[in-house]
């Protein structure tokens, strides 16, 4: 469950092409066949070939043209493909049901059948990659926007060591424990993002380091201390104070913050042959139940006196009977905070005056009561921008 370090979805960063004022994007890694660039169809179903690349960074004349479209398999893998008009910044991808929602809520007139066309786009162009949305012509891999699916098979594949009848319940298992774990992380990742506190740290870093986060993105924790501290640069012991502070493995894009995962032995590990098994337990990992064992564990981690900006989320995290609830609706408001945002970039200027319809779209999306997302919205004050 540990975060690999981000690569950059491309080859090489734009500015690296010569000409990249008139060059496409690279945005992601090895290309379909190799050697060969691609872009985008209009509607973004397709993938055209646009050139060769006889080394990294450089163009060639197409050895193909335009017209010689092939379309995209419904299981091709995230390659590499040159894309035309990406936009600059931070670009939500909005998922389909909560497209239709809107559209259906506030009419193709009042939001543009332009813009319709380009979120859909960007929407289909993020699905084929795997990415929830787009930073600096880079897809972004926040996996705390993307249901939990497609695990069963997965943990199935990696139960050769076992026969057949055992392997499914061992999946099962497996995959609701990782479920609940992850729960807990999505959890926290929604009480930081509506957190005043975080989101005005954060701010300022991304502000301070604008020119840094354009070139290269946010630093992984493991990248960080792959140089030692006294050779740091500004910006990675930035970065570096910024994750300690909230106990983050890295940062996707701005606003979405990935915590450092828990690490626990499971049933797809070898039996011990030391008898030693090791743990991580992050400090905003919830532990609960009835034990000295247990007891012992919680009481040996950080304490709100020790880590005040944390108080309001250990507080939670140890008060079982408020637990689940609690837990649950942090969840609901990530997946508010940066849908929202994602409208709101999308469509400018189209909910002005509009917020109780909006939230009745999102009561809808989220499968939950309008006078739910009332509430949320009330306690985001000064985290949403209102329309």
């Amino acid at each position: 469950m540990s975060q690999q370090p981000r690569q950059p979805l491309a080859g090489k960063p734009p500015a690296s092409v010569p000409d990249a004022s008139s060059s496409p994007h690279f945005i992601c890694g090895s290309p379909l066949k190799r050697g060969i660039l691609y872009s985008t169809s209009d509607d973004g179903t397709k993938l055209i070939a646009r050139a060769t690349a006889t080394e990294p960074g450089t163009l060639v004349k197409p050895q193909i043209s335009p017209e010689q479209i092939t379309p995209l398999p419904a299981d091709a893998p995230p390659d590499a493909r040159l894309l035309e008009n990406l936009p600059d910044g931070l670009v939500i991808a909005i998922p389909e049901p909560l497209m239709q929602l809107t559209i259906n809520s506030f009419g193709e007139e009042r939001l543009g059948d332009e813009a319709i066309r380009e979120a859909r786009r960007l929407n289909k162009l993020a699905d084929i990659l795997g990415v929830c949305g787009f930073w600096n012509q880079r897809g972004i891999e926040f996996r705390f926007l993307l249901p939990q699916s497609g695990r069963l098979s997965a943990l199935m594949g990696r139960l050769t060591n076992r026969s057949e009848m055992e392997q499914l319940p061992i999946a099962r298992a497996l995959e609701e424990r990782l479920s609940r774990i992850d729960d807990h992380i999505r959890a926290y990742v929604g009480w930081l993002v509506t957190n005043l506190n975080f989101k005005t740290e954060h701010e300022q870093l991304c502000e301070e380091f604008r020119e840094e986060l354009a070139m290269q993105g946010f630093p992984t924790r493991r990248q960080i201390t792959s140089v030692c501290e006294s050779k740091r640069s500004l910006f990675h012991q930035r970065c570096w104070d910024h994750y300690e502070h909230w106990i983050l493995d890295g940062v996707a894009a701005p606003g979405m913050p990935i915590p450092v995962s828990p690490h626990f032995p499971n049933l797809l590990q070898a039996d011990s042959e030391t008898g030693v098994l090791n743990h991580t337990i992050p400090d905003y990992f919830p532990i609960s139940g009835n034990s000295w064992f247990l007891d012992m564990l919680d009481e040996t981690r950080l304490t709100s006196q020790r880590m005040p900006q944390l108080a309001g989320w250990l507080d939670i995290i140890r008060k079982e009977d408020a637990q689940a609830n609690k837990l649950a609706g942090y969840r609901r408001r990530l997946l508010l905070v940066i849908y929202w945002r994602g409208l709101m970039s999308a469509f400018p200027e189209c909910f002005v005056r509009s917020k109780k319809k909006l939230s009745a779209v999102f009561a809808e999306f989220l499968k939950v009561s309008e006078d739910t997302i009332k509430n949320d919205l009330k306690q985001l004050q000064g985290v949403l921008d209102w329309p």
